[in-house]
C-alpha cells in the first residue's frame, strides 16, 4: 500500500520574494489582480509588482507613440502620468535609449519639438548626444531645432569622442553605408574610416531600407548650419587630434571642394597637424583616402596646394607629402595615379632632398639642385638643357644599388615613375654621361620604358656583317690585283 502525503501551505506564508516572483510570472494582469484580492498580505506584496508593470507599460507606450509621431497622444500620456522624458526607455539599441534620441533616429521633427517643450534635456550626457546623432543622420530641420533650444555645437560625445561636426564628416556620408540608391559606389571593404563606427549598426537597426539615408548635399547643408552656429573647424576633440580638413579624405565625399571652401571661409588651418604630425595633405595621400576616388582626391590636393598648403611639411616621422605619395599603401598600387600626383607635388616645389628620421630622401637619391625637377617638368624649360639634366638624374637613379631596384621594391616604383616623367618632358637617356650612356648600365634593362629605347637604338644602328661572309669574299671590295713581290734571302759573306 502506497502512502501519499499532502502538504497544504497558505500562499501568504511564503517569503516575500517568492510571492513577487510568482506574481511576475503570471501571464495576464487580471490574474495578478485576482491574486491581489485574496487577502491583505498578498495585496501589499503584489501591489509592488503591478506598479512596476504599469511603469514598464507606460515606457513602452511612450516609445511606441514617439516612433510613430503621434503628437497629441504623446502629450496626453506625458501630462497624465507626469512622465520624465529624460529616462532611458527599453529601446531596440543600447545607445539610442531616450525619447529624444528615438525621435531623432526616426526623423520625427514634431516629436523632437514636443519633447523639448516637455523638459527633454538637449545636452544630456548620454553615450550619444542629440546634436551629434542628428548631424550624423543628416537631418537639417532637427539639427536646427536642437540648436534653437540651446544645443552645444561643440559638445563631445562620450562614445566617439567627436564633436557633431566631426561625426557628420566621418560617419554622416551615405556612401559609407553602400547606399543602394546610389550607383557606382566604391566598395566599403577595407575602409579604415569604418572601423569602430558605432553608428553603422544603429542605422541598420533603425532603417531596414538604407535608401532612406540622406544625400551628400543634405549633409553639406547640415555642416554649413553647424559652422554658422559657431562650430570650430579646427576643434581637435578626439585622441587623433584631427581637424575638419583631416576628416574630409577619410570619408567618401564626391565633392570635397564644397566642404574645403566652407572650412577655409570659417578659419580652418591648412597646415594643422594631428597626433602623428600629419597635415591634411599627408592624409590626402594615405591608404584608402576618399575610398579610392581619384577624381575627388585630385580635386582636394589641388585645392590644398593652390591655397598655400606647405608641400614640404614633415610629420613626426620626418616624412613629407612626397614620402607618403611614394609609400606602398598610397593610391592602392595605381601607378598612373601615383605618377599624376607626384607630378603635382614636384610642380608645387616639393624638396627632393629632405630626409626623414630614417635619413631617407623621397626619391632615394640626393639631387645637387633640389628645384631642378620642378623646372624639368615645366613645358617652358629649354629642350637641350632639359635633355642633359634629365639624363644625369636618370643615370643617378640607375646607379642605386642593385638589390634596391628589384621589381616590386619601393625604389623600383620611384625609379619607374621618375624615369617616365623625365622622358616625357624631354630627358635624353642615350647621351654619354660620366663616360657612360645610361642605357648601357646593367639596371636599365629592368625598366620597360628604357628597354624600349634600347631596342630602338639597336634597330637604328648599322648592321655588322658576320666573319663567315667576310671570309667568303662576298663583302670584299673589288681592288686591282697586285703581284706579290718575292724577296731573295741574303747571301752569306765569303772570306
Amino acid at each position: 500500500m502506497e502512502l501519499q502525503f499532502y502538504f497544504k501551505m497558505s500562499l501568504d506564508t511564503l517569503p516575500f520574494e517568492i510571492i513577487c516572483l510568482v506574481a511576475s510570472y503570471l501571464p495576464e494582469n487580471r490574474d495578478r489582480l485576482s491574486l491581489l484580492r485574496c487577502n491583505r498580505v498578498l495585496h501589499d506584496t503584489v501591489i509592488d509588482v503591478l506598479y512596476k508593470q504599469d511603469e514598464l507599460t507606460t515606457q513602452y507606450a511612450l516609445r511606441w507613440l514617439v516612433e510613430r509621431g503621434f503628437e497629441r497622444r504623446t502629450q496626453h500620456l506625458i501630462s497624465r502620468n507626469n512622465l520624465d522624458v529624460n529616462i532611458p526607455l527599453s529601446s531596440r539599441t543600447k545607445l539610442v535609449n531616450t525619447p529624444l534620441l528615438i525621435a531623432i533616429g526616426c526623423g520625427r521633427a514634431n516629436m523632437v519639438e514636443l519633447l523639448l517643450r516637455n523638459g527633454a534635456q538637449v545636452n544630456l550626457g548620454t553615450n550619444v548626444s542629440a546634436l551629434e546623432y542628428a548631424a550624423t543622420l543628416g537631418y537639417y530641420d532637427i539639427t536646427g531645432i536642437l540648436l534653437q533650444h540651446g544645443a552645444h555645437v561643440d559638445l563631445v560625445g562620450v562614445m566617439c569622442g567627436l564633436s557633431p561636426l566631426g561625426c557628420a564628416l566621418e560617419f554622416g556620408n551615405p556612401f559609407q553605408e553602400g547606399n543602394p540608391s546610389q550607383e557606382g559606389n566604391p566598395s566599403q571593404e577595407g575602409n579604415p574610416s569604418q572601423e569602430g563606427n558605432p553608428y553603422l549598426w544603429v542605422r541598420r537597426a533603425l532603417y531596414g531600407d538604407l535608401s532612406k539615408l540622406k544625400e551628400e548635399s543634405e549633409f553639406v547643408a547640415v555642416i554649413q548650419l553647424l559652422l554658422a552656429n559657431g562650430a570650430d573647424p579646427h576643434f581637435q576633440s578626439d585622441k587623433n587630434l584631427s581637424t575638419a580638413l583631416h576628416r574630409i579624405p577619410k570619408g567618401p565625399w564626391k565633392s570635397p571642394g564644397k566642404l574645403f571652401r566652407l572650412f577655409v571661409d570659417y578659419g580652418a588651418v591648412l597646415n594643422a597637424q594631428d597626433s602623428k604630425g600629419d597635415t591634411p595633405l599627408h592624409v590626402a595621400f594615405s591608404h584608402g583616402a576618399f575610398l579610392g576616388d581619384m577624381k575627388a582626391q585630385k580635386e582636394f590636393v589641388k585645392l590644398l596646394l593652390g591655397s598655400g598648403a606647405d608641400v614640404n611639411a614633415q610629420n613626426s616621422k620626418g616624412d613629407t607629402s612626397l614620402h607618403v605619395a611614394f609609400s606602398y599603401d598610397a593610391f592602392l598600387g595605381d601607378m598612373k595615379a601615383r605618377k599624376e600626383f607626384v607630378t603635382l607635388l614636384l610642380g608645387s616645389g616639393a624638396n627632393v632632398n629632405l630626409q626623414n628620421r630614417r635619413e631617407e630622401t623621397p626619391l632615394g637619391i640626393s639631387v645637387e639642385n633640389p628645384g631642378i625637377l620642378e623646372l624639368l617638368i615645366k613645358p617652358v624649360a629649354g629642350t637641350r638643357w632639359r635633355g642633359k639634366s634629365g639624363g644625369e638624374i636618370i643615370s643617378k637613379l640607375l646607379k642605386i644599388p642593385w638589390r634596391k631596384q628589384k621589381k616590386g621594391a619601393k625604389q623600383y616604383v620611384i625609379n619607374t615613375i621618375l624615369i617616365e616623367l623625365l622622358l616625357e618632358h624631354g630627358a635624353c637617356a642615350d647621351q654619354i654621361i660620366d663616360r657612360k650612356c645610361p642605357l648601357d648600365l646593367p639596371a636599365a634593362a629592368r625598366y620597360p620604358v628604357l628597354k624600349d629605347l634600347m631596342s630602338k637604338r639597336e634597330m637604328a644602328a648599322p648592321k655588322k656583317s658576320s666573319r663567315a661572309l667576310k671570309n667568303s669574299g662576298a663583302t670584299s671590295k673589288v681592288t686591282k690585283y697586285k703581284k706579290p713581290t718575292r724577296t731573295r734571302p741574303r747571301k752569306k759573306a765569303t772570306k
